[in-house]
Protein backbone atom coordinates (compact mmCIF):
# COMPACT_ATOMS: atom_id res chain seq x y z
CA UNK A 1 0.00 0.00 0.00
CA UNK A 2 1.30 3.22 -0.71
CA UNK A 3 1.41 5.67 1.91
CA UNK A 4 0.56 9.27 0.80
CA UNK A 5 2.40 12.51 1.86
CA UNK A 6 1.46 15.91 1.69
CA UNK A 7 -0.47 18.48 4.63
CA UNK A 8 -3.71 18.37 5.77
CA UNK A 9 -6.49 21.64 5.49
CA UNK A 10 -5.72 21.73 9.57
CA UNK A 11 -2.33 22.06 9.25
CA UNK A 12 -2.04 24.69 6.28
CA UNK A 13 -4.44 26.68 8.27
CA UNK A 14 -2.69 26.48 11.57
CA UNK A 15 0.23 27.47 9.85
CA UNK A 16 -1.38 30.27 8.29
CA UNK A 17 -2.65 31.43 11.43
CA UNK A 18 0.08 31.09 13.37
CA UNK A 19 2.13 33.43 10.91
CA UNK A 20 -0.93 35.93 10.45
CA UNK A 21 -0.87 36.04 14.59
CA UNK A 22 2.90 36.90 14.50
CA UNK A 23 2.85 39.55 12.25
CA UNK A 24 -0.35 41.27 14.11
CA UNK A 25 1.72 41.16 17.04
CA UNK A 26 5.10 42.71 15.49
CA UNK A 27 2.82 45.36 13.68
CA UNK A 28 1.72 46.48 16.70
CA UNK A 29 4.61 46.40 18.86
CA UNK A 30 6.27 48.30 16.00
CA UNK A 31 3.77 50.77 15.37
CA UNK A 32 5.20 52.87 12.45
CA UNK A 33 3.01 55.77 12.51
CA UNK A 34 3.73 56.25 16.18
CA UNK A 35 7.42 55.77 15.69
CA UNK A 36 7.74 58.69 13.05
CA UNK A 37 5.63 60.83 14.96
CA UNK A 38 7.62 60.17 18.14
CA UNK A 39 10.65 60.59 15.63
CA UNK A 40 9.28 63.94 15.28
CA UNK A 41 8.71 64.87 18.83
CA UNK A 42 12.52 64.03 19.34
CA UNK A 43 13.37 67.07 16.59
CA UNK A 44 10.48 69.37 18.17
CA UNK A 45 12.05 68.72 21.91
CA UNK A 46 15.85 69.60 20.34
CA UNK A 47 14.16 72.79 18.47
CA UNK A 48 12.81 74.08 22.01
CA UNK A 49 16.12 73.06 23.57
CA UNK A 50 18.06 75.13 21.11
CA UNK A 51 15.63 77.79 21.26
CA UNK A 52 15.83 78.20 25.13
CA UNK A 53 19.46 77.66 25.01
CA UNK A 54 20.34 80.46 22.31
CA UNK A 55 17.75 83.11 24.38
CA UNK A 56 19.47 82.28 27.91
CA UNK A 57 22.91 82.52 25.79
CA UNK A 58 21.67 85.81 24.42
CA UNK A 59 20.13 87.12 28.02
CA UNK A 60 23.58 86.12 29.49
CA UNK A 61 25.63 87.96 27.07
CA UNK A 62 23.52 90.77 25.62
CA UNK A 63 20.65 91.87 28.12
CA UNK A 64 20.01 95.32 26.33
CA UNK A 65 18.66 92.71 23.45
CA UNK A 66 17.31 89.87 25.77
CA UNK A 67 14.81 92.48 27.69
CA UNK A 68 13.20 93.68 24.29
CA UNK A 69 12.14 90.31 23.17
CA UNK A 70 10.94 89.68 26.32
CA UNK A 71 8.18 92.96 25.96
CA UNK A 72 7.73 91.98 22.47
CA UNK A 73 6.20 88.56 23.58
CA UNK A 74 4.95 89.80 27.65
CA UNK A 75 1.39 88.61 28.26
CA UNK A 76 1.14 86.65 25.38
CA UNK A 77 2.00 83.33 23.01
CA UNK A 78 3.99 84.64 19.77
CA UNK A 79 4.88 82.06 16.88
CA UNK A 80 8.57 82.54 16.28
CA UNK A 81 9.07 83.63 12.43
CA UNK A 82 9.13 86.64 10.05
CA UNK A 83 7.92 88.33 6.87
CA UNK A 84 4.33 87.85 5.36
CA UNK A 85 3.18 84.41 6.83
CA UNK A 86 3.75 85.62 10.01
CA UNK A 87 0.61 88.10 10.24
CA UNK A 88 -2.83 86.83 10.63
CA UNK A 89 -5.56 85.22 12.89
CA UNK A 90 -3.98 82.08 14.32
CA UNK A 91 -6.81 81.18 16.31
CA UNK A 92 -5.87 78.27 18.58
CA UNK A 93 -3.47 76.80 15.96
CA UNK A 94 -1.09 76.36 18.51
CA UNK A 95 -1.63 73.66 21.69
CA UNK A 96 -4.77 74.73 21.98
CA UNK A 97 -4.25 78.56 22.93
CA UNK A 98 -4.59 81.51 21.38
CA UNK A 99 -1.45 83.01 19.43
CA UNK A 100 -0.79 86.81 18.87
CA UNK A 101 -1.30 88.20 15.23
CA UNK A 102 2.39 88.50 14.95
CA UNK A 103 5.25 87.10 15.08
CA UNK A 104 8.70 87.59 16.52
CA UNK A 105 11.32 87.94 14.94
CA UNK A 106 14.60 86.08 16.79
CA UNK A 107 16.97 85.62 13.23
CA UNK A 108 19.43 88.50 14.12
CA UNK A 109 19.39 88.11 18.41
CA UNK A 110 19.60 84.74 17.83
CA UNK A 111 22.54 84.40 15.34
CA UNK A 112 24.82 86.59 18.08
CA UNK A 113 25.16 83.68 20.16
CA UNK A 114 24.49 80.41 18.62
CA UNK A 115 21.68 79.72 16.09
CA UNK A 116 22.13 81.31 12.71
CA UNK A 117 18.77 79.48 11.31
CA UNK A 118 15.84 78.98 13.32
CA UNK A 119 14.46 75.83 13.32
CA UNK A 120 11.12 74.81 12.02
CA UNK A 121 8.61 71.80 12.85
CA UNK A 122 8.81 68.99 10.58
CA UNK A 123 5.62 69.43 9.13
CA UNK A 124 5.31 70.49 5.57
CA UNK A 125 3.22 73.40 6.74
CA UNK A 126 6.34 75.03 8.79
CA UNK A 127 9.26 76.96 7.82
CA UNK A 128 11.75 79.09 9.29
CA UNK A 129 8.77 81.87 8.34
CA UNK A 130 6.36 80.29 10.03
CA UNK A 131 8.53 78.10 13.15
CA UNK A 132 5.46 76.18 14.16
CA UNK A 133 7.32 77.08 18.16
CA UNK A 134 6.24 79.85 20.07
CA UNK A 135 7.25 82.02 22.87
CA UNK A 136 5.83 83.63 25.93
CA UNK A 137 6.89 85.46 28.95
CA UNK A 138 3.82 85.78 31.43
CA UNK A 139 4.37 86.67 34.60
CA UNK A 140 7.89 86.46 34.95
CA UNK A 141 8.23 82.98 33.35
CA UNK A 142 9.61 82.80 29.80
CA UNK A 143 8.39 79.97 28.19
CA UNK A 144 8.98 77.97 24.71
CA UNK A 145 7.13 75.42 23.41
CA UNK A 146 6.57 73.17 20.00
CA UNK A 147 3.15 74.02 18.70
CA UNK A 148 1.77 70.63 17.41
CA UNK A 149 3.48 67.54 19.29
CA UNK A 150 2.45 64.54 18.01
CA UNK A 151 3.46 61.81 20.41
CA UNK A 152 3.00 64.00 23.62
CA UNK A 153 1.20 66.09 25.71
CA UNK A 154 3.11 69.43 24.80
CA UNK A 155 6.81 70.32 24.47
CA UNK A 156 7.87 73.35 26.76
CA UNK A 157 10.13 74.25 28.53
CA UNK A 158 10.32 77.35 31.18
CA UNK A 159 12.20 79.18 33.23
CA UNK A 160 11.43 82.00 35.71
CA UNK A 161 13.21 85.08 35.74
CA UNK A 162 12.88 87.14 39.10
CA UNK A 163 14.22 90.44 38.46
CA UNK A 164 14.55 92.39 41.39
Amino acid sequence: MRKMHGYTYIEILTAFAIILLVGVVIAIFMNPAWQLRREYDVVREDAVRDYMEALLDLQLHDPDTFNPILESVSGERTMIGYGDSCVGDYGDACTDEVLSDTCVDLREQLALVSLEQLPYDPREQYSELYTGYYLSYIEGVLEVGACNPEAHKEITLTKRFDWE
